[in-house]
């Protein structure tokens, strides 16, 4: 099975009218300074690698990055902490914001097409908030499995940041429409506010 990173993915996302971060890939410190200041800090880099699906706990992920020089140490940093895994380099990217979602699409061997949708970000194998419906699913049967979890009244505005529920949707309903091309998808965090981020 091959795999495609945040950043080689991020075009094939776009074509099932999924968005994604501004974001520049950097193959030496000058490039990742010079992208960022482009993008805007603070930036987010991590490293591209389409075989590493877990990064943030290898120290493969920066975040809150100020300025040009802490950019540059970032990269490094990263690349020194990355070595011997086959990389095309770091990506550089901005900092998007919102309550956070993972989502996905796959084929099950007993169900067939399945799509889930539930709480995000490095929490998600322990918080556990995950709903799960058989493809196809009508946009008002995506919207009851947002509905049923228990981030809902977070992504509500209960902890201040509202997310938009047509904008999670429609990254549902492109990641069923996906599945007719790919075996499995998925995108972890979604970052949910005024629009739906699929950060990586």
């Amino acid at each position: 099975m091959s795999f495609l990173d945040g950043y080689s993915g991020q075009k094939f996302l776009a074509s099932y009218g999924i968005s994604g971060p501004k974001q520049h890939l950097a193959t030496s410190a000058e490039q990742a300074s010079a992208a960022a200041m482009r993008i805007g800090f603070p930036v987010v880099m991590k490293i591209a690698a389409q075989e590493l699906v877990h990064k943030s706990n290898k120290g493969l992920i920066v975040t809150g990055i100020p300025d040009a020089a802490a950019a540059k140490a970032a990269f490094m940093g990263i690349m020194t902490r990355a070595k011997g895994i086959p990389a095309d380099g770091v990506v550089v990217q901005e900092t998007a914001h919102g309550n956070e979602l993972i989502a996905g699409a796959r084929h099950d061997g007993q169900f067939g097409p399945i799509i889930l949708v539930g709480s995000g970000g490095i929490l998600t194998e322990i918080v556990k908030d995950i709903q799960i419906g058989i493809c196809p699913l009508s946009k008002a049967q995506l919207r009851g499995l947002v509905e049923k979890l228990k981030l809902y009244p977070v992504l509500q505005g209960a902890r201040g940041t509202v997310s938009d529920i047509d904008e999670i949707i429609k990254v549902l309903d492109g990641l069923q429409r996906m599945l007719k091309k790919v075996q499995e998808v998925e995108i972890n965090p979604l970052l949910c506010g005024k629009k739906a981020i699929a950060v990586d």
